[in-house]
């Protein structure tokens, strides 16, 4: 395994005063041959409310994808902090990563982001929002765009009625601008990328409504989506499997089964892949 940590202050000084930083994951199966298989990359961006950074949602992620075909890097990005940082930091990398393509094996400059929860804000929010911020860091706005979107039990509506308070409230600080800006349901247009979902009906902290409207949005603008849509899981349930989530309850082991989503998101890239 290639594992192979960058800080983004080591990168560029505008982030100085940061310990952003993004990891890259790659089997090395294939790196010992005179020309290592190019995969398609997977950018990840763990959940936590914008509080903390998940990591039941990064490395166990990244590991699951690279055996799918994937080279995988996850993000660590500032938390407690409102847009348009996370956000920015996260430009930054994809950025960075599609302009050195070739040294992480990737194919072309393929490169997708999947997010969880907050961290699912993150990615579902970034996917319409990526053109202001590669103006505001001065890169090719091409260089940013994600080639597909997956989604885990994410947070999307800044509605508080449904959504998930501690997330909307950290990311926007209550400002009203912000609150519209960030409401991904009510953001999508017809630019925005394949998009694949999954959520669980008993979800009891991030309730899967917010998974529904955002279908809705995809749906009204035509844009390609799957969704996989449990009935039964655990929040932060992230790859359902025991390595994961060890302490699973006797009521949560039927989650397990869920483990699939892994395999329809990869299948559902690659169909893009082979137009």
């Amino acid at each position: 395994m290639v594992i192979k940590t960058f800080y983004l202050k080591d990168l560029d000084q505008r982030f100085k005063d940061t310990d952003a930083n993004f990891t890259f994951y790659q089997s090395n199966l294939n790196t010992d041959l005179p020309h290592p298989a190019k995969r398609p990359g997977l950018f990840i961006c763990p959940g936590g409310g914008y509080q903390f950074v998940s990591n039941r949602e990064a490395e166990p992620v990244a590991l699951s994808f690279i055996c799918e075909g994937f080279n995988c890097f996850v993000l660590t990005y500032s938390i407690n902090k409102m847009y348009p940082t996370p956000h920015l930091e996260a430009a930054f990398a994809m950025n960075y990563i599609r302009e050195h393509y070739q040294d992480f094996d990737l194919i072309d400059e393929n490169l997708s982001i999947i997010g969880f929860s907050a961290g699912g804000h993150l990615a579902t929010s970034f996917a319409y929002l990526y053109p202001c911020l590669a103006d505001s860091l001065h890169v090719n706005t091409k260089n940013i765009r994600p080639f597909a979107v997956i989604a885990g039990y994410p947070v999307i509506s800044t509605d508080l009625s449904f959504s998930h308070e501690g997330t909307i409230r950290t990311i926007t600080g209550d400002d009203e601008e912000l609150i519209k800006l960030l409401s991904v349901e009510n953001n999508i247009t017809k630019d925005y990328p394949p998009t694949f979902v999954y959520h669980s009906e008993d979800d009891g902290l991030v309730p899967v409504k917010n998974s529904y409207v955002f279908i809705e949005a995809l749906k009204a603008n035509n844009i390609p989506y799957q969704a996989d849509i449990f009935s039964h899981a655990v929040h932060g349930g992230s790859i359902y499997l025991r390595g994961v989530y060890d302490d699973f309850q006797e009521t949560h082991k039927k989650a397990l089964d869920n483990f699939i989503w892994v395999r329809h998101a990869s299948e559902f890239i690659f169909s893009f892949l082979k137009k």
